[in-house]
């Protein structure tokens, strides 16, 4: 996959958003020698609609799911 293909974002709450409407995180990688972590998606016209959603407020969809999201997402922040 060419980096033109890859989305890449640090913020915790816009990949909750994507694990939660189903977007496959395709590689975590640590920021220099902190504690952020940059995750990786395949760059799509549905996924820039997804964020595009989150961040005008328009989103709706099932709380608990999303809460199930972003303890997902934790996961993956605290793991390794």
């Amino acid at each position: 996959m060419s980096q033109e293909n890859i989305y890449t974002t640090t913020d915790f709450y816009t990949t909750a958003v994507l694990v939660y409407k189903k977007f496959k995180v395709i590689a975590i990688n640590r920021v220099g020698s902190g504690k952020t972590k940059k995750f990786v998606f395949e760059d799509t016209p549905e996924l820039r609609e997804t964020i595009l959603s989150y961040m005008n407020g328009e989103m709706e969809g099932n709380l608990r799911e999303f809460r199930n999201a972003i303890d997902a997402t934790k996961d993956m922040v605290h793991s390794g």
